[in-house]
């Protein structure tokens, strides 16, 4: 029973229709998606946003690859704009890991693919469940985005990322193949 007269009744499962239609290449949140944040081991996890530029630039440098925080703010936009999202854990304000996870059509497959493109822990946040807690809202996401499967890219020399990934039962299955098409 409504409160407010000029509520709206309407049984629980029932849908507001949305003011602006959804992007055709947008994946849907069905899950829990981390539509609100996640607390595990003193660290909230959360959807990045633009503003966290500058602390990820601090994990991306941890992981090799160097980035001015500038360049992380633009190419977060730019994923958070594609059919990918990008989850952090925040200690008190400081972001203490990453994870990226975009979704994209094959030919081979009738449901997407899912690809963790990065995975990080800060080293003060590793062993707490953190990166684990990461990987199963990304794995949540592409579950409920209609993904079939998630694969990952880990380099050849991150044995313990390997193992890691092992214990979350993923499988060494393919071999990756790259090429610098920028000349570097």
């Amino acid at each position: 029973m409504a409160t407010d007269r000029h509520a709206v009744e309407r049984p629980r499962d029932a849908r507001a229709p949305s003011r602006r239609p959804r992007l055709p290449h947008r994946p849907r949140d069905r899950g829990r998606g981390l539509g609100g944040a996640t607390n595990i081991e003193g660290a909230r996890l959360r959807r990045a946003v633009a503003d966290d530029g500058g602390r990820i630039a601090g994990l991306l440098g941890e992981l090799g690859y160097p980035t001015e925080p500038k360049a992380v703010e633009r190419r977060l936009e730019r994923l958070l704009a594609s059919r990918a999202i990008a989850l952090v854990a925040d200690a008190g304000g400081e972001v203490v890991a990453l994870c990226t996870i975009h979704l994209f059509d094959v030919i081979h497959e009738d449901t997407p693919v899912a690809m963790l493109s990065v995975l990080v822990v800060s080293a003060q946040a590793r062993r707490r469940g953190i990166g684990r807690s990461l990987v199963n809202e990304a794995e949540q996401w592409a579950r409920a985005s209609g993904a079939g499967r998630v694969v990952i890219a880990s380099g050849l020399a991150r044995a313990d990322a390997h193992g890691f990934y092992e214990s979350l039962g993923y499988q060494h299955n393919a071999r990756r193949y790259s090429k610098r098409l920028d000349g570097r």
